[in-house]
Order: C-alpha cells, then structure tokens, then sequence
C-alpha cells in the first residue's frame, strides 16, 4: 500500500505566491490522512529560469525530431557555448528548491507534514493539482523531497476530476492496445511499432496514417491503451501527410473509449502539455504526455523502457520515474541537450487509482493474492491425498502382479521383528541394522504399510542411539536373519557347504605390489572402489589389456595363487565373513542353488524380480546379502555368454580349490 499527495493549488501566481492545500490519502482503497493549508511564497526566478531553459532547449532540439535517424551519431550544434545550457538547467534545479525548501511558515508546515508520514519504502504519488499550465510546466520531480524518496513520483492534474461512468469493465485475457502512427514524414515510427510488437499479454492494432473515417475503432471497440506517435503542436494531431484533428473534435469518441474501459493514453509528440489540457475534461484516467518539442531519439528510448517496466509488473508511476532515470544516466542526449529526459508528465486523474499491467489482462492485486492463497491451499490438501492413493493403487497392481508378494512381505517382517528382538537382548547395533533393512524392503512392496513404517521409524532411532562398535559375532551367537525374497515357491535352502574361509585368516599373508591397492581400499572399507579395483587385478592377472571385461576365454589363464589372495582379502574384509570368492562358490554348489545362473543372482542379490543390478545399483556395505561382493562385472548380465563364462569362473575356483 503507499501514499497520495495531492498539492492543490490555487490562483496566483510566481510574484506574489500560490495557495496551498495538502491532501494526504492512503492509496488503494483512498482514505484520507490529513489535509492541510499553507501557502508558497513569491519566487519569480523559478519561472525566469524555466523560460532560459525552455529558449536554449528549443534552440538546440528543434530539428532533432525530424533528424538523427536510429542508430546515427547524435550532432548538436549550439548557438551559445554548451556548458551555459548546463549551467542554465543547474539554476532552474536550485532555484525551485530554494523556492519549495526556503523555510516560509506558510509552506513549512505542509513540507514536515510530508516528511512525517511519508516512508521511503513506499510508493507515492505526489499530484500537483492546478488550472496554471505554468505550474504543469515546471519539474517537479527536481524537488530533493521528492528525489529522497526512491518510489515517489509526480504527475500534474486538474481540480475539477469526475470518475468515469460505467468505468468498472470485465477483464480480458489480454492488453489491447489501439496504435495510432501518425505523419511520420523526418521520424521514425518503425521503432515504436517494434515496442509495441514486443509487449507480453498484448494486442495491438496499428493504425498507420490513418484517414479520420478510420478512427471509428477508438469509438466502437473497447481499447486498454490509446498510443499516438507522430507530429503534433498546439493541441492538434497530424494523422497524416495531409490531415490534423484536434482532441475537441474527437471528444464524444474519446468519452466513449473511456467510458468502454479505455485507462492510458499516451501521446509519443511534441507539445503534449497542450493536449493534456484539452483532454482535462474527457475523464480519462491517465495521460503520458511530453511538456516540450521531444528528439526523436528520446521518443524511442523513452517508449522502450516504460512499457518494458511496466509491462513486467512495475506501477506506472515507478516505470515513468525509472525510465526518466535511465534516460538521463545512460542516453547520450542528457549529455548534448540538458534536461531532455525532464520531458516525460503523467497527467491523472485524481478519482481513479492507476492500474497494474496484469489488472489490464487479469484479476485485481488483492482478487490474485486471494486467489494464490485459494489454490495454494488446495494443493497443500491434493497432493498429499493424491500421493497416498497412488500408492495404494501400487500396493495392489504389487499383489496382482507379483504372486510372492504377500509371502516376501510377511517374511520381511518376521525377519525384521527377529532381528530386533535379537538386538535388544545383544546390545549389537548390527542387528538392528539389519531389522532396519528388512522394515525398508517390507515398505518397498507395500509402501503405506503403518506397522513397517513404525518398525523403521524405531529401529532408526535406535541406531541413533546406538554408537558404539557392532559386537563381534561369535559361535555361540544367534546370527541375525539375513534378507532373502522368494521369486518362485522352492523348497527350504540347506545349510551351505562351509566355505573354505581357514586360509584366510592366517597372519602370514603375502601381499604383492600389485594387489596392495586392493587390500588398502578393503582395509578402509571402500567398498566400491575395492570392487573396481578387483576387476582391474583380474584383468592383469589374465593378461586382457582390452577395455572390456574379461571374456570367458581367459579365465583360465587366471593363477590360482592370486585368485586365492583375493579371495583372502575379501574374507578379512568384514569381522564375520560375508564377501568373497569362496563364499559366492558355496552359494553356486548348495542344494537351493544348484549351479543354475538365476537362482544364484538372486540369492546374492544381483538381481530383484526380473531387474539384474548395474553397478551403481549394488549395496557397497557390510549388510549386504551374503556373498554380494565382489560383483565383477563381466558376471552379471544374463544373457548366454555369460551365464556360461560365469559357470566357467566357478570350475576354476574349484580347480583352484577356492
């Protein structure tokens, strides 16, 4: 929300002072703050100085509006030295604060009225209010009270306003825009018509050169924005080569267009202070005009930064001030002309409360926050609930589809409670582990499950709690149950023949160079790059320099001697063994198994219902099912070649007696 403030003046004039009177409202809704009167004091030099000003601009910028075609170097020729221009526009600028800042009772009380309720980060709309066009003329905005506020922007009115009839139009889904370029004869309109081409959320018909017969569509359609470019002088519009109209002769038009929706009209011509006054009784809201003859260039630059600004969510009042800004800071013509980039005034009219460039194609500001908070509701409430049906409706195509997925889930759960009740008795946060794990893949069959979700929530604070190093496992301890699925119903597996793991805890284990990056990576329990590393070893120990894996053809070729020290190495690599060579040999040969390539991958947990494990997709921990490690790439995919290259593999551990 910001603030109005109106300064009305009265009759008077630059010898002998206005009066004043301050009206200070809040803005959208307006409700009054505070009016007080006062009263300026003479000051005849602020006019003095504007009419210096206004004399050597004239004499400079006269022919830049129908010169310096786009793009060209900028060449000024002055009749007087270029710094006295400069000069000329630094007095008019410190006499109008002398005049405004001077200390006068009559006007000080309104100025620490300002200075009391107004708050830098707000918007403000200061609206000079008078019948003077002197007063319309001078600018304003040079006023350092106004300058310290960096949203504060001025704009000149009449005091007698009106609100428009049936002013209130539904929205549309779109700005129209009704472009009308007039006589364009030494100027170039192409570059206003690119603008326009360019908004966002806008349509714009273009009405080039128009004959009067033709401006019939400002009447009959309902138009946002009237924008006219071209030649204009004391109040009359030249549409084309030949013909000029007046704004008086398109009055009943004009209070048509407003009275249809029609809220901005901007007039991209010279002398625009002059057809500000005329349109003064046409209620329409708001009007951009120029107070002087304006260069072409100015024209452009000007009508490319405000509707970019306010196309992209600024007031109108903040996109007027920014692009006077830029066009003084950045544009080479500040440099040439001094106060060329004063040109730009919004004429407003008080009754009407400028709009947003979305409330021209959409909902009010407060409609669209409500409407944000609407949905933003909604979907707090939708998606959610949309997530819990969706995986209701997983857990059911999970039981059609898969017959064993009741009894994995019963068995998951049974495993886990098992392995908690074991923890519990044991102290040993392994077995907790391994409950958390079997909770996990309870919930990955039936993800909504509150009994799985409970067991996971529990055991993983109890892991939290639980910090202290895993209790070997000896014997004479229960082992925690290990997480199997049953893919197809098969009788109870045997115990596994003993694998021959008594080697691989001696002492006396040498270690080649080449394999001490292996045994460096398992000693640290880098999993993962241990597995890599194993492949590499294999590789050298076959001698298959190829970028591949090993083909079945040289497995063989591997010594046994260094099959077997990795094989200890794997072994050693977890207090009770769970990884290794001999271990996945004893998985191969037992009676559940049986040599048969899939039951094997499955058993290890290489492969989860019909989807075999890439690389990434491996446990690299030690609660990883038994014989999980090492992967070895050149195993694992199904297809024929290496099914039987995986079989091969096996009859050399044996032959190696592995």
């Amino acid at each position: 929300m910001g603030k109005v403030a109106v300064l009305k003046l009265g009759a008077g004039n630059f010898e002998e002072g206005f009066p004043v009177t301050l009206r200070l409202s809040e803005d959208t809704p307006l409700h009054l703050i505070l009016e007080v009167d006062g009263q300026l004091p003479p000051c005849p030099g602020v006019w003095d100085y504007y009419c210096q000003w206004q004399t050597g601009y004239n004499q400079i910028a006269k022919n830049l509006r129908l010169g310096a075609p786009t793009g060209q170097v900028v060449r000024v020729s002055y009749t007087e030295p270029a710094d006295t221009y400069r000069q000329t526009a630094l007095n008019l600028r410190k006499q109008l604060n002398q005049w405004l800042n001077s200390g006068y009772s009559g006007f000080q009380a309104v100025r620490d009225r300002l200075l009391i309720h107004l708050n830098p980060q707000e918007e403000i709309r200061f609206i000079i209010q008078t019948q003077d066009l002197k007063l319309w003329r001078i600018p304003w905005h040079l006023w350092d009270l106004i300058e310290a506020y960096p949203h504060a922007e001025v704009a000149v009115s009449s005091p007698q306003y009106e609100k428009p009839e049936n002013f209130d139009k539904p929205r549309k889904k779109y700005v129209k825009i009704l472009a009308i370029l007039g006589n364009r004869t030494g100027i170039d309109v192409s570059a206003d018509r690119q603008v326009l081409q360019q908004l966002r959320h806008a349509k714009v018909t273009f009405l080039a050169e128009p004959q009067r017969s033709q401006l019939h569509l400002l009447r009959d359609e309902s138009w946002d924005i009237l924008f006219f470019a071209g030649h204009s002088q004391k109040g009359k519009l030249k549409i084309n080569q030949q013909d000029e109209i007046t704004i008086g002769e398109l009055k009943s038009t004009l209070v048509r267009a407003v009275s249809n929706g029609l809220q901005l009209a901007i007039f991209n011509s010279c002398d625009g202070l002059e057809l500000a006054r005329d349109i003064a009784d046409l209620k329409i809201p708001q009007t951009i005009v120029m107070r002087e003859p304006v260069p072409d260039l100015l024209a452009q630059e000007f009508l490319k930064y405000l509707l970019n600004f306010y196309s992209h969510g600024d007031s109108l009042y903040s996109s007027v001030r920014e692009s006077r800004e830029r066009l003084r800071e950045f544009h080479e013509l500040e440099t040439y002309i001094p106060g060329v980039s004063w040109l730009p005034v919004i004429y407003q009219n008080p009754a009407i409360v400028p709009p947003t460039w979305e409330q021209f194609h959409g909902v009010s500001t407060a409609t669209a926050s409500k409407s944000s908070h609407k949905h933003q509701w909604r979907w707090s409430w939708y998606l959610p609930t949309s997530i819990f049906f969706l995986l209701v409706i997983y857990t059911i195509l999970r039981s059609l589809l898969d017959p064993n997925a009741n009894t994995n889930y019963h068995s998951f759960m049974k495993n886990g409670y098992e392995a908690v009740d074991i923890a519990q008795d044991k102290k040993n946060k392994l077995y907790f582990n391994n409950a958390f794990i079997n909770f996990r893949k309870a919930l990955e069959i039936r993800p909504i499950d509150p009994y799985a979700w409970y067991g996971l929530v529990s055991t993983g604070l109890n892991l939290l709690q639980q910090r202290q190093e895993a209790i070997p496992i000896t014997k004479n301890t229960v082992q925690p149950p290990i997480p199997k699925v049953t893919l197809s119903p098969q009788p109870q597996p045997k115990a596994l023949p003993k694998p021959n793991v008594s080697s691989s805890l001696k002492p006396t284990l040498e270690i080649k160079p080449s394999l001490q990056q292996l045994q460096k990576l398992l000693s640290t329990k880098q999993w993962k790059a241990a597995d890599l590393e194993t492949n590499q070893v294999l590789k050298r120990l076959a001698g298959y320099s190829g970028n591949k894996n090993i083909p079945p053809s040289t497995i063989g070729k591997i010594p046994c001697q260094g099959l077997n020290t990795i094989n200890q190495l794997w072994l050693k690599s977890t207090p009770q063994p769970r990884f290794g060579y001999s271990i996945q040999r004893s998985i191969w040969e037992s009676e559940s198994v049986k040599a048969n390539y899939k039951s094997f991958v499955d058993r290890v947990g290489w492969r989860r219902g019909n989807t075999y494990m890439t690389f990434n997709g491996l446990t690299f921990a030690p609660q990883a099912p038994l014989g999980h490690l090492p992967w070895s790439g050149w195993m694992m995919r199904p297809d024929k070649r290496i099914r039987e290259g995986f079989g091969l593999f096996m009859q050399h551990l044996k032959q190696c007696k592995i």
